[in-house]
């Protein structure tokens, strides 16, 4: 994000592109944090 942040002042395009793959990256780490979570334990 932040190479986003710093390129936009020079080649919005290439923030874009940089940005996209930030937030790519972010939601990739999230699920994986999602999966990694204690599993619930059953209703009884």
């Amino acid at each position: 994000m932040e190479e986003a942040y710093n390129l936009r002042q020079t080649d919005s395009a290439l923030s874009d592109v940089s940005e996209y793959r930030a937030l790519k990256l972010l939601e990739k780490l999230n699920k994986l944090k999602f999966l990694d979570r204690e599993p619930m334990k059953p209703c009884t």
